[in-house]
């Protein structure tokens, strides 16, 4: 029982006519009403004090009543004006007679109740509410009860349910999120689609060479700008929707490092290789060298020059959709070539014995030159290259070259010279 309140008929120790007068005396004084049964001997209290009330205001006790027989002290005394009255019952007076899904509405409570209006949803799958604010989520019927709380005269109410039919409205706007930063081509992402339609989701591309889609699923095919477009279908409880197309820049992507294939396993001097370059760039394949006078490079052949460490580097160019890029260097070992077989390139078409001449040997080998005589008796050798015509016949040279810094040593095949005889003093006037 609140304080300040006492319950009716409560008992009262029996008092003489003195002590019941004090006791009415002092009822008057608080402004509380009291019954004073005479013949039971007893006082019975009928006044009851609320928690928010206010003892006193301007309440009358006893008027001209007289203590005694069956007579009531006080009269109809009243304590406080707090919150006693009833209101009238709350009712939501403006319930939408096409609500649809996706939309909402606040809702105007009609009571004479001087306390805060509420409403709350009897049906929250179909319909929320939170202080008179009402959001229709799905189809179906929304049951919506009034409330008003207790306020400075009037006691708390609360309405019966009501009731409306909730249809499916058009689902908001689909908004495509979850775009890359810096997005390059060969990658993809799965886009994110904000709306309060709950049917099935998907993007669809208006730039199908830059981008392509599946679902919600986003493919960069190729370097540009990628337009996508937000869906989402119609439902049980929503009808479908597209949003604006957004747009996305996607970049250059940078290609794997290029590096040789294969690199020759064994190279000699005055040989050259086709390289292959492995990377997944679409620009320009081509190999440099650092270690020129060993090896050289024009696109991707390379000639070897001299023995020792080749050292190339590979690059890919810029294509349409690859950044350019280079490679780490990569070594390799050149030995020394075979070279081309030794020539004799000025042998004399009159020789005559007594003549002679200084043999030209030809070859890529750059080791010492020379030349041997495989006819002693009709041609000899000096000098490694100086060759004399002896006596008539059939001179067989044979030309060499040694070992040199970059070649091996090779020998030719014989070459042959016709010697005639040397004219005679008299022939000769």
């Amino acid at each position: 029982m609140p304080e300040g309140s006492a319950k009716a008929g409560t008992p009262i120790p029996r008092l003489d006519r003195s002590a019941r007068a004090i006791v009415v005396g002092v009822a008057a004084a608080l402004g509380v009403a009291l019954v004073v049964p005479v013949l039971a001997g007893a006082v019975g209290l009928t006044s009851q004090v609320g928690a928010c009330s206010n003892v006193g205001g301007n309440s009358t006790v006893g008027g001209n009543s007289t203590v005694g027989g069956n007579s009531t002290v006080g009269g109809n005394s009243s304590v406080g004006s707090c919150g006693t009255v009833k209101p009238t019952t709350p009712k939501i007076t403006n319930l939408p007679a096409s609500a649809k899904t996706g939309t909402g509405f606040n809702a105007k409570v009609r009571t004479d109740g001087d306390g805060q209006t509420t409403v709350s949803s009897n049906s929250p799958g179909v319909c929320a509410a939170a202080g008179v604010a009402v959001t229709l989520v799905k189809v179906g019927v929304c049951s919506l009860t009034a409330h008003v709380a207790t306020g400075a005269t009037y006691l708390a109410a609360s309405g019966s349910p009501q009731k409306f039919s909730v249809t499916r409205g058009t689902a908001s706007k689909p908004v495509v999120g979850g775009l890359p930063v810096g997005a390059t081509y060969g990658t993809s992402f799965t886009a994110s689609l904000s709306t309060n339609g709950d049917g099935t989701k998907l993007v669809t591309s208006s730039t199908t060479s830059v981008c392509s889609t599946k679902g919600v699923k986003v493919k960069l095919v190729g370097v540009g700008v990628c337009s996508l477009t937000g869906h989402v279908a119609t439902s049980k409880n929503y009808l479908g929707s597209s949003g604006k197309a957004v747009k996305l820049t996607v970049s250059r992507a940078r290609p794997t490092e290029p590096s040789i294939a294969a690199p020759p396993a064994k190279a000699k001097v005055g040989e050259s290789a086709l390289l292959s370059v492995t990377t997944n760039g679409d620009g320009t394949k081509l190999v440099t060298s650092s270690t020129t006078s060993v090896c050289t490079a024009s696109g991707l052949t390379v000639a070897f020059k001299g023995v020792g460490t080749c050292s190339l580097t590979s690059h890919v160019a810029q294509g349409a959709h690859f950044l350019a890029a280079s490679g780490t260097s990569q070594t390799f070992s050149v030995a020394a070539g075979t070279p081309t077989k030794p020539t004799i390139t000025n042998l004399p078409g009159d020789a005559t014995a007594g003549g002679s001449f200084n043999a030209v040997v030809k070859s890529t080998g750059d080791g010492p030159k020379s030349v041997t005589s495989n006819s002693p008796k009709v041609c000899s050798v000096t000098s490694s290259t100086l060759v004399s015509f002896l006596e008539a016949g059939s001179c067989s040279l044979t030309a060499a070259i040694g070992a040199g810094a970059n070649y091996t040593s090779s020998v030719g095949s014989a070459q042959i010279v016709v010697v005639k005889k040397a004219a005679k003093a008299s022939d000769r006037r």
